[in-house]
């Protein structure tokens, strides 16, 4: 099974762990025309969310998420894809 493995920029949004959350910042993006390859979300506690969003291309990301005045921060993680 051919793998590769690639550093990939992701961001996360903090925000209330209610229904429609991720709707909402989801939609933001996609109505911008954005690309995620990946994303996750978990609670971090309390009533709270964090989304981790995986985009294709994270210059456009960031200025679209700025247009959307959706707070986030960043990192950087591995991308492991395969053919399974």
């Amino acid at each position: 099974m051919p793998f590769s493995v690639r550093p990939i920029d992701y961001f996360y949004v903090n925000t209330r762990d209610e229904v429609g959350a991720a709707y909402h910042v989801l939609s933001a993006f996609a109505e911008r025309g954005v690309n995620l390859l990946a994303f996750t979300a978990v609670p971090s506690g309390g009533e709270r969310a964090q989304f981790a969003l995986f985009p294709e291309d994270p210059s456009r990301f960031t200025a679209e998420a700025r247009s959307a005045q959706i707070e986030i921060e960043g990192g950087r993680a591995m991308a492991v894809e395969a053919d399974i």
